[in-house]
This record gives structure tokens, C-alpha cells and sequence, in this order.
């Protein structure tokens, strides 16, 4: 379908197709020939065994936040189609699987806040069981909505991931066998949050930053109204990489770099201010975005979910940033998802429903500018 949701102000504009294909000079055939054709089909042939695969591909959706309850509506009145996310989901996996997909990542939030929390493990396998029917692997970033409804050991028994998770915080690394000239780094955005239990060290230090910045006396942490600028970030439904995960992914970058392998990061906030609304974004965004231009040759994409309405930016390193378009924000007979095709110098995703398509310069970004029909 062609279901468009949101209604991003953070788009930049582009050139149409309908306005490229005017653009270009009229063309008349001449009349064929036996020999003009045999020439012809001979020059077909090889230009068709020239098209370029990619090197990898993989699926991505984010921010499905089912729930088996009635249809509600986001703070800002967007509607949500809490039941029909299920489904939404369903779709999106039927079409990864005709489309051979067989590696994926949601980018967070499985469960929405307003399920009610005794249906909130079956809400959660519900998904999971969708998940499973790709005939590959499906791996998860945790959102805010996760937290809210499991806690984090809980949720290392319903969600797979590879390896050994530190401190049940979700960041690994991943190689694709089919591929491994890429690898893939999911973050924990929610390393440093106050949804951790009151009695920890991390909650502890959510708290003081969120005191830090909207006063001792405000009782309401989830509003960004009385902040200012990219200050409104500091709200309790953001969070932060601890020092461990910058190090750890630091490392992984070096490993990287090392043995030449296209980094894709993956997270649940929003990493770049110039994409998103600042009540999204990763409280420290700016440290991590300094890490990231240190390996801008490296570091070729970074997906996020959180602000449902998607978006794109590029930081200063060059490095392209996209906001995926949440899921439950679908109405019923449409979803959002797409298959993202990695090549050496560009990424092509090709979104369905709501979720846009579009075409990306990475390793830095050069020569994007010059490019008018891609971002």
C-alpha cells in the first residue's frame, strides 16, 4: 500500500521521478533490423550479466508496540493501531521471506506501554512467534516500551541474541554468514535510563541527569516543555550509552577498520539532532557521534526507530543517519517495513507501506551532493 504515516517535517526534499524523466532528452527507435536486433539482444545480454548485486541484504522494521486493545492515539494525537501491529508484522515477514531475506533487525519497542502488564509475556511471544516464521534470523534492539512492560532479565529469555549479553544490557556485534565483509553493532540506548530499578547504578544516574536539567522540584519527567533546544532530549523516555558500551563499540570499529568491514549501527533513539525531533534523541549523542567521525571510512549507515515518523540526516563525518517509520502508526490493510541491498559505496532501501524508499552514498558520503535524485 502506499500509506504514508506520520508526516515527517525532517524529510529533504528531492527531485521527483516524474521531473527527472522530463528532464531527459526525447529518444526515437530506429526501424529494427534482423541484424539490429541480433546486436541488439547480444548488447542486452551483456549488459544484463553486467547488473550489480548487492553485497548483502537484510530486512528492518521498527516500533510494532502491539497490544491486544482498542485503537488509541500518541500524545500528539497521531493514531496507533495497537491489534493491527500484529498483523502489520505478519505481513512485513511474509514479504521478507518471498523476498529471500533470511537476516533482519526490529529496532525496538515489541510491546506497547498500554498493554496490560499480566499480557504482556503473551503479548511479547505473540511477536516473537511472528518473527520466527522468517526463515532466517530476526534480531532486536530493546526500545522504551520494552522496558516498560518486561524486565531485562525477562526479556533475554523472550528475545534471542548471540552470545553473552553484559549486564543483560542488549548491545552485541553481528557478521552475517553470507556476508562477511559487514558487520552489524546493536546498541543499547537504555544502557543508562531510569526505567533500571530504583536501587541501581544506572537508574541513579539517569536520575541526577534528568534533575540536572529539568529541576528537583519537577515531578514530570516525561515532558520536554519546559526545556529548551536539544535539551528537550533529557526526558525519562530517553536514555544513554554507558562508558563500557562507547568502549566496547569503539573496539569493535577498530576490528573493523582492521579487517575492512562496512560497520551498520542500529539503535533505538534517534543518534543525529538534524534528523529527528530533539525529544528522541540519545541524552549523550554528541559523544557518541565523535567516536563515530573517527571512523567515518568505516562506519557506512546508522537506522533508528523511536520518532514514529522517520527521517534522515547526515552528520558531519558524512555518515548517513534514517529513522525508520513506526509500525503501529499503520492502519489496518497496510504495515511499514523494508529490505535494505548494502553495496560498496551506497545502500538502497526499498520500503513497503509506510516505511520510504530511498538511495544513500556511504563510506563518508562523497559525491552525494552531486547525485539529485539521492539523499
Amino acid at each position: 500500500g502506499g500509506f504514508r504515516g506520520g508526516g515527517a517535517t525532517c524529510w529533504l526534499t528531492r527531485q521527483s521521478n516524474a521531473a527527472a524523466r522530463a528532464a531527459r532528452p526525447s529518444f526515437v527507435p530506429p526501424v529494427a533490423t534482423p541484424r539490429a536486433a541480433a546486436a541488439a539482444a547480444t548488447s542486452f545480454q551483456a549488459c544484463s550479466s553486467q547488473v550489480e548485486k548487492p553485497l548483502f541484504r537484510f530486512g528492518v522494521i521498527s516500533d510494532i508496540q502491539y497490544a491486544d486493545i482498542e485503537d488509541g492515539a500518541s500524545f500528539s494525537g497521531t493514531p496507533r493501531y495497537y491489534r493491527h501491529a500484529l498483523d502489520a508484522t505478519r505481513r512485513t515477514i511474509e514479504r521478507w521471506n518471498e523476498e529471500k531475506v533470511t537476516t533482519a533487525i526490529h529496532l525496538g519497542d515489541i510491546v506497547d506501554v498500554h498493554c496490560p502488564r499480566n499480557h504482556s509475556i503473551a503479548a511479547f511471544k505473540a511477536v516473537v512467534s511472528e518473527f520466527k516464521r522468517l526463515n532466517g534470523n530476526v534480531y532486536h534492539v530493546v526500545g522504551n516500551h520494552c522496558i516498560y512492560n518486561l524486565n531485562r532479565q525477562q526479556m533475554v529469555q523472550l528475545l534471542p541474541a548471540p552470545g553473552k549479553l553484559v549486564d543483560h544490557c542488549f548491545y552485541y556485534s553481528i557478521t552475517a554468514p553470507e556476508c562477511p565483509d559487514v558487520r552489524m553493532l546493536i546498541l543499547d540506548t537504555y544502557d543508562i535510563s531510569i526505567i533500571w530499578p530504583a536501587n541501581s547504578a544506572r537508574h541513579r544516574l539517569a536520575k541526577y541527569l534528568l534533575h540536572k536539567h529539568h529541576g528537583r522540584q519537577q515531578s514530570n519527567l516525561l515532558s520536554p516543555s519546559k526545556l529548551e533546544g536539544l535539551n528537550k532530549r533529557f526526558v525519562a523516555f530517553n536514555g544513554a550509552l554507558s562508558s563500557k558500551q562507547l568502549k566496547w563499540m569503539e573496539e569493535n570499529l577498530q576490528e573493523a577498520k582492521s579487517a575492512g568491514q562496512q560497520v551498520f549501527i542500529f539503535s533505538h533513539n534517534p543518534l543525529h539532532p538534524d534528523g529527528t525531533a530533539p525529544q528522541c534523541l540519545l541524552w549523550n549523542y554528541d559523544v557518541l557521534l565523535q567516536l563515530l567521525a573517527r571512523f567515518r571510512s568505516t562506519v557506512s549507515f546508522c537506522f533508528s526507530g523511536h520518532a514514529h515518523a522517520g527521517g534522515f540526516s547526515r552528520d558531519e563525518a558524512g555518515i548517513p543517519h534514517r529513522v525508520v517509520e513506526a509500525t503501529v502508526e499503520c492502519p489496518p490493510g497496510h504495515f511499514a517495513s523494508a529490505v535494505v541491498s548494502v553495496f560498496s559505496d551506497r545502500v538502497e532501501i526499498e520500503g513497503a507501506g509506510g516505511m520510504r524508499s530511498g538511495s544513500y552514498r556511504t563510506r563518508g558520503g562523497e559525491g552525494a551532493a552531486s547525485v539529485q535524485s539521492w539523499i
